[in-house]
């Protein structure tokens, strides 16, 4: 009645399509669009983007919603067979600015696959939503305090009252520049996690985690509790972990929140070994960690095996030492212990940092040796 094009459908086949300066791609497929009183509908069918090698397989891309009275988006469809995000640049000319600015911080990619999507009171304070997706390789810039990955490979089915995800990812990358002073690599993690939110509250649930890389191998049982009201999360978690080389373990020191002297004295004595059997437990309200006044459990144990640690860089190291390691809360110490100091032998000796905020290291104990092996010791010492 208003002289407006209600629906409209073409089949193209475009060559050399840019929107970038130095980028092109080719195009084609079916389009539609439909148009309603109560609502539009816009579909690809047999959607394909090329450009140099890189192809995507023929896909179904469709945006489906229904107004209401006031032409306000009340619910929308979304679902897509296939998408490549790494080409998502290819089309950021045609978003207004500030959008684009948006998706340019976000830089996502990777590969979305089999996504089925409803939104519906989209302009309420809680909009209802029910989502599943495969993602392949897909990953999210580090933004500020929002961390980044990539890499992620998995299926997620999510909803306002809980959800799903299924992780099997390898050779991703972590990256937490707020804790960590590069992204931490990671050939491995597979596991499921669940959440459900009801009662004002949003469990999540895991009942093994696996987490690997070229350093660290640990397996993880989690329970968060978070409170939709803005308090302090409640964690309980239980994760076993092996290490295979602690030297290059030192990379992976949260640099960024540790006292420097303290980061700086494990940089510098952790020379070689490994932990072939570890434990860490956390249970308590995380804005009270590392529980000082006994609000929570924080502890690690740990067994240390062939160990070479430089306690002082004008010191004899501590070599082939054995030890039982403990961090309780901000505590760090070992009772249980055999290592060689320059030919002489230590057993059983207290090693201990009483306090990490502020870190001073005692060590008190018998060392037996001979008179060449006590010289010998004299002449390395200060």
């Amino acid at each position: 009645a208003d002289g407006g094009v209600s629906s409209a459908t073409a089949d193209v086949d475009f060559s050399d399509v840019s929107f970038v300066e130095g980028e092109v791609f080719d195009l084609q497929g079916r389009f539609e669009l439909d148009m309603s009183f109560d609502g539009w509908l816009v579909a690809a069918e047999g959607f394909k983007l090329s450009r140099g090698d890189r192809e995507w397989p023929e896909s179904s891309l469709v945006a489906e919603a229904s107004v209401d009275a006031d032409g306000r988006i009340a619910m929308l469809n979304l679902r897509a067979s296939y998408v490549n995000l790494d080409d998502s640049y290819l089309l950021m000319p045609l978003l207004p600015d500030a959008r684009r600015d948006q998706w340019s911080r976000l830089a996502p990619s990777g590969e979305i696959r089999d996504l089925v999507a409803t939104i519906s009171d989209i302009e309420g304070d809680s909009p209802q939503y029910d989502i599943s997706v495969n993602l392949d390789g897909a990953g999210i810039a580090a933004d500020g305090k929002r961390p980044g990955v990539r890499g992620f490979t998995g299926h997620m089915r999510a909803n306002r009252s809980g959800g799903r995800i299924e992780i099997r990812s390898s050779n991703m990358l972590l990256d937490m520049p707020q804790i960590m002073d590069g992204p931490v690599d990671i050939l491995m993690a597979a596991g499921t996690v669940l959440w459900r939110s009801s009662n004002n509250e949003t469990i999540v649930l895991s009942d093994s985690i696996r987490i690997v890389n070229p350093v660290l191998d640990l397996n993880s049982n989690v329970r968060l509790t978070i409170d939709d009201d803005g308090g302090a999360p409640d964690i309980d978690l239980a994760t076993t972990f092996r290490i295979d080389d602690v030297s290059a373990a030192r990379n992976y020191l949260p640099g960024k929140v540790m006292k420097p002297k303290l980061y700086n004295w494990f940089q510098g004595s952790l020379v070689k070994g490994s932990i072939d059997n570890g434990r860490l437990t956390l249970n308590g309200p995380l804005d009270k960690f590392p529980f000082e006044n006994g609000e929570g459990r924080f502890r690690i144990d740990a067994t240390a095996r062939n160990m070479t640690l430089k306690y002082r860089p004008d010191w004899p190291a501590a070599e082939q030492a054995n030890l039982d390691i403990v961090l309780e809360n901000t505590r760090l110490y070992s009772a249980r212990n055999r290592s060689t100091h320059a030919g002489n032998q230590a057993v059983d000796t207290l090693v201990e940092i009483p306090n990490l905020r502020e870190p001073v290291l005692k060590i008190e104990g018998l060392v037996t040796g001979n008179l060449e092996t006590l010289r010998q010791f004299a002449l390395e010492s200060p």
